[in-house]
């Protein structure tokens, strides 16, 4: 054509992906490109198989068949927020897509991802996947999808390289704006459009490690009811490890006469799985006594005696206040500011002991009391900032970045206000290199005094030098992270059916739903069903062994939450005996149905019989009724002829198609 490809003018038309191509990381990848002159259509051979289909040809002044489409609706005002690549990119990482270098040109876009600017890398490729991007992001989900079908690509490279020539030529970025109009499946940007892009969700790979399911809660350093074991070594290891930023962890526990005396078994194993479950964490674990014991294979089980043993983080033994012909060898194996936990039998009084040490927890077992102290530190002067989150002029940043750079330590505080990120705050501080030097104390207690660092009630805290510390009901503690364990069982209106665990049937549980006795619907056209019976069809399989992703049946992610059930039969609140379709939560005690897809069920049907019926005859009827299709009507009249005549869409389409009834 005398033209360079950059520069051609083409449409796409119908391009199928057939199958996904896998780029080895040495090496090459060949791929044959076919196209036949006359009709245009092409495809594109890998190793033998044909991976893309579809038509291409040539054509001037393309973009003069855009249409002007309605810009789609988005949320506007002054608090409205937008993301920008840092935010349009991790959204798209916690999907499962991994972007990196000219596939991550999307420079911001809106809330909805209906509108954004795209930079323009001198890149066609690039540039067309991250169109691509805006449209995946688009959609409330977190599943992985992948581009199968494209209706209609058009590129007017003229029009897009005159909009590029009309930039700023002094920019060092150049942008389009690029518009997604889901109601009508087109994207556009400079001179390209996308329309009828259809993906596939498919499977994500399998995490390797459980994941944690954990609940944040306020733990009082001085509990006044009793907590499991687990829980109050789960908490006081977190906060070690809040105070002592260090991955690798080594724990001692002496196992000697005092755990006989007292009935005590070893908790090392307990610590091993409390570390285990913190990231990045290396632990070393080791249990010195002269018994045998049984320990898993990663606790070292040793007979000698502490002398030598250093750099040690956690230290546990029993009754270790009340000896100390033995508290003072295991002072000697701890790195420096670090903490023992002593199992001790009765209830000590922190005062007896606050001149040598410092009491940060007293946790009841209901058996024993878990005593969570170190060596004592004492106060450091220090400069104090409050942070005023209902300050719009951030005043109080500048502040705590001017006291940063004196590197002396900085306590920030704040009072007195319900929603406060201090936490979260002080915890980036401290990850940053120097952040050592910064403290937080949160006061969210009204009944506390205003803070003041010279009054005695804030200055015995503050002594204990911790990371963080918080005053709420009445009592300093600390927010952790505990297991979240079994949900509890309670008298619900309106439950459904789910698998907990996607693919694991054995997690079907009944969950509490969302709908009342008595629940008016926004729409007229939804009604209320009693559910009686709901058929099990073959979609409900698929989703809940995950064989067939959910965002292949429902879109949203509060769709999502249940997707098991389409398929009942009950009675409305006026008693009549009614069989409908629904979305999906069929498996239910009650739904929401759509007066269109709800039929009255004949006298003299059970309930049983009639939930065989909706999805069956409505499939036959919207194939060889309703749709114009005459592709569809002649696949499925062909499938008559190999399917089983037991699977129930077969069995009524066989009268169906008939000459007496078409």
């Amino acid at each position: 054509m005398g033209e360079l490809h950059t520069e051609v003018s083409v449409v796409f038309e119908n391009v199928r992906f057939q199958r996904a191509t896998n780029i080895p990381k040495d090496g090459n990848l060949e791929f044959i490109v076919m196209i036949q002159k006359g009709s245009g259509q092409f495809e594109i051979v890998e190793s033998g198989a044909s991976i893309v289909t579809g038509r291409i040809y040539a054509k001037k002044n393309v973009g003069q068949d855009y249409r002007v489409l309605p810009p789609a609706p988005e949320a506007t005002g002054p608090n409205v927020k937008h993301m920008l690549t840092k935010d349009f990119y991790k959204e798209l990482r916690l999907r499962g897509y991994q972007y990196s270098g000219i596939f991550r040109s999307i420079i911001g876009c809106n809330i909805e991802g209906t509108r954004g600017r795209l930079a323009w890398a001198n890149n066609w490729v690039a540039f067309m996947d991250c169109m691509l991007q805006m449209r995946i992001v688009s959609q409330d989900t977190r599943g992985l999808f992948v581009p199968t079908r494209i209706q209609k690509l058009c590129i007017d490279a003229n029009m897009h390289y005159d909009a590029i020539s009309k930039m700023n030529p002094d920019s060092t970025r150049q942008s389009f704006e690029i518009r997604v109009y889901p109601h009508v499946d087109v994207i556009r940007a400079g001179g390209v459009e996308i329309r009828g892009l259809h993906a596939t969700p498919i499977s994500k790979r399998i995490p390797l490690g459980v994941p944690v399911l954990e609940k944040n809660v306020f733990v009082p350093n001085f509990g006044k009811t009793k907590m499991k074991i687990e829980d109050i070594l789960r908490a006081n290891i977190q906060l070690i490890l809040e105070n002592i930023q260090t991955y690798k962890v080594k724990s001692i526990e002496l196992v000697d006469e005092e755990y006989k005396n007292n009935g005590l078994e070893p908790v090392m194993a307990t610590v091993g799985d409390v570390l285990g479950d913190l990231p990045l964490v290396q632990a070393e674990l080791l249990v010195i006594t002269e018994d045998t014991l049984e320990m898993p294979s990663h606790i070292v089980v040793e007979n000698k005696k502490l002398i030598g043993e250093t750099n040690t983080v956690i230290f546990v033994g029993a009754n270790l206040l009340r000896r100390p012909e033995v508290l003072k060898p295991a002072l000697s194996t701890l790195r420096d500011k670090c903490f023992l936990i002593s199992r001790e039998k009765d209830l000590i009084n922190p005062k007896d002991y606050s001149d040598k040490y410092d009491i940060i927890s007293i946790q009841d077992t209901g058996v024993e009391y878990l005593v969570l102290f170190r060596k004592r530190v004492g106060a450091k002067p220090a400069k104090f900032v409050k942070v005023v989150t209902s300050d719009q002029t951030y005043a109080w940043v500048d502040k705590i970045k001017e006291e940063l750079k004196a590197g002396q330590k900085l306590v920030i505080y704040g009072q007195d206000e319900h929603i406060n990120g201090l936490l979260g705050l002080i915890n980036c501080l401290r990850r940053e290199p120097g952040g050592e030097i910064v403290y937080g104390l949160l006061i969210s207690d009204p009944s506390a005094p205003p803070f003041n660092p010279d009054l005695e009630f804030y200055e015995e805290q503050l002594d204990k030098d911790l990371a963080l510390n918080v005053y709420q009901d009445g009592q300093w503690g600390t927010y952790r992270h505990l297991l979240l364990g079994d949900l509890d069982t309670i008298d619900a209106t309106h439950a459904f059916v789910n698998t907990v665990t996607i693919g694991d049937l054995s997690t079907l549980k009944w969950l509490e739903g969302p709908l009342t006795e008595n629940h008016v619907f926004k729409n007229p056209e939804n009604v209320l069903v009693h559910v009686y019976c709901s058929a099990m069809n073959f979609r409900d399989v698929m989703t809940a062994t995950g064989r067939v992703t959910v965002d292949a049946v429902a879109r949203g992610r509060l769709a999502q939450e249940c997707v098991q059930g389409f398929e009942i039969v009950g009675r409305t609140n006026n008693g009549s005996r009614v069989m409908a379709m629904i979305r999906s939560g069929g498996c239910a005690n009650m739904v929401e149905a759509d007066k269109a897809l709800l039929w009255n069920i004949p006298d003299e049907w059970t309930f049983e019989e009639a939930a065989t019926v909706p999805v069956a005859y409505g499939t036959v009827y919207y194939a060889m009724v309703k749709s114009t299709d005459n592709i569809l009507h002649r696949e499925l009249n062909d499938r008559l002829k190999y399917i089983d005549s037991n699977e129930p869409v077969t069995e009524l389409s066989i009268p169906v198609e008939t000459p007496d009834h078409t």
